[in-house]
Order: C-alpha cells, then sequence, then structure tokens
C-alpha cells in the first residue's frame, strides 16, 4: 500500500477501466498516449488544481484527510466492497420511485468489473419509467470512458424531466 496518488491512481486504472480502452490510444490526443497515459498523468494534476483552485472548505478538508490518512487496510476494502454488493433496494421501493421521479436514466458500462451490469438490468426492470443506456466497451469510470455521451444523455434527461414536471 502506498500513499502516492500516482501509484494509487494507476494500481485502479484497471478495476475502473476495460484493458482494451487503456492501451487503445486516446481519442483526439495530439501526442498520442494511451488513455492509460492520459488517466495516470492528469488524475494527479486534477487533484492539484482542486486542492489549489476550490476554495470548498469541504473539500479541501477532504483533501487533507486523505494525505493524511494512512492507506486502508486489506479488511476495509473488502469491507466496502461488500457493502455495495449487499446493498439491496426492494422491487416495491424502485417502482415507488420511478413514478415519483419525472425522469431516471441508468447508464452502466458492459465491462463494469465494480457494479454487475445485471443489477442496473434489475433497477431497470423495476422502474418500467426509466430507461436504461449501456455502453459497450465501458466499464466503472463511465463518466470518463464516455464524457460527451453521458453529458448528452444526462442534459438530454434533465430536459425531459423538467418538462414532466
Amino acid at each position: 500500500m502506498t500513499k502516492d496518488p500516482s501509484v494509487r491512481i494507476s494500481n485502479t486504472l484497471g478495476t475502473l477501466f476495460p484493458v482494451e480502452w487503456l492501451e487503445a490510444n486516446a481519442e483526439g490526443d495530439p501526442r498520442g498516449r494511451t488513455n492509460r497515459e492520459i488517466q495516470t498523468e492528469v488524475s494527479p494534476r486534477l487533484l492539484r488544481v482542486f486542492r489549489d483552485l476550490l476554495v470548498n472548505r469541504l473539500f479541501q478538508d477532504f483533501l487533507r484527510r486523505y494525505h493524511l490518512a494512512r492507506p486502508q487496510q486489506f479488511i476495509g476494502v473488502i469491507s466496502q466492497m461488500a457493502a455495495g454488493l449487499t446493498h439491496r433496494v426492494s422491487e416495491d421501493r424502485l417502482r415507488e420511485i420511478s413514478k415519483l421521479i419525472p425522469k431516471v436514466v441508468i447508464m452502466t458500462g458492459d465491462e463494469d468489473h465494480l457494479v454487475d451490469p445485471q443489477r442496473s438490468k434489475f433497477i431497470k426492470e423495476n422502474m418500467p419509467e426509466a430507461e436504461l443506456v449501456e455502453f459497450s466497451g465501458t466499464g466503472h469510470g463511465l463518466l470518463l470512458q464516455r464524457t460527451k455521451e453521458a453529458n448528452e444523455i444526462v442534459a438530454r434527461a434533465i430536459r425531459e424531466g423538467r418538462s414532466r414536471s
């Protein structure tokens, strides 16, 4: 375990993204870097930018705690994973939520190693009014991997939700 954010980010990339995407050249990168190179380089830089530019005290407190905290023990990692895997919302509650919210979009990647895409399909089955979007060749880092498409879907969902309320 290490406290170096660059090493921690590099170790996490395979969990968040499909290997094929990480090894592919980054779309539109003039230097021809791979997505892995971009994510490894950009993520620590973004942390520094947020730390330096944001005046949000809560975020500054989070970063301070992040840098002071010792690396999470293995049991902590397993406990968080177990919590995520065992969290459950009943079918009745999902149907109730679906009726109350004007627009729900469920987005998932078909190669998500942290949240089984079948869970998103289960949610959709029990939220008939919801829209399910499954991205091909996409992992848990969906918003970084499919930024443009995801932003367009969110913007459309907001417009549709506003028109229904």
